[in-house]
């Protein structure tokens, strides 16, 4: 009995340790707004991927906020002399960089590792948080067995630096506010 109770907490310790190796691939973004807030970049990570041999996977994002304006292929797979990487389209009136995609030529051992698959480019249309969520996410091995991904959907923040117009409006009406308030405070104590 001593001994398989040591067995298991032998077992249980070497999982552990192992933890980070069986960590599943994670398809991500990171964005990058430019100083004046005037457009944002996003670029389309993975992490902890084995055997990476071709991918594909939408992107989409709020029409009334962002407009797509350009994308860029990565270097995880490699350059045009390795790898083919592109996108079909970046439909602006419904919101959906749509099937970006990228393989690589022949019959070689797939890419494993962390890094960048793409990096797309939008132009700022108005204040407010744009969802930015994966869709049509497929990444295949050197076999062209599916890879089981994990798509985490974030958002970003869009002319956050600008106030619209009704907030200043709120702040104007605020300062009249504590304006009048010190003319009464004023003629009273005089």
């Amino acid at each position: 009995m001593m001994k398989n109770w040591k067995k298991m907490l032998g077992a249980a310790v070497l999982m552990a340790s192992c933890a980070q190796a069986w960590a599943a691939p994670i398809l991500s973004t990171v964005t990058t707004k430019s100083s004046d807030g005037s457009t944002v970049s996003v670029a389309v990570m993975i992490s902890n991927i084995a055997d990476l041999y071709g991918y594909q996977f939408s992107l989409g994002f709020a029409p009334g906020l962002l407009k797509a304006t350009a994308y860029t292929a990565g270097d995880f797979l490699g350059d045009a002399n390795t790898a083919m990487q592109d996108v079909v389209d970046l439909d602006n009136a419904s919101g959906l960089v749509s099937y970006a995609f990228g393989s690589l030529f022949s019959a070689v051992p797939g890419i494993s590792g962390s890094g960048l698959l793409a990096t797309i480019s939008f132009n700022v249309l108005g204040a407010g948080e744009s969802p930015l969520s994966f869709s049509d996410v497929l990444f295949l091995d050197s076999n062209l067995n599916d890879i089981a991904v994990t798509a985490l959907d974030t958002a970003v923040q869009t002319g956050g630096d600008v106030p619209e117009p009704g907030s200043l409006a709120l702040l104007a009406l605020g300062a009249a506010a504590v304006g009048a308030a010190r003319r009464r405070r004023a003629a009273a104590t005089a």
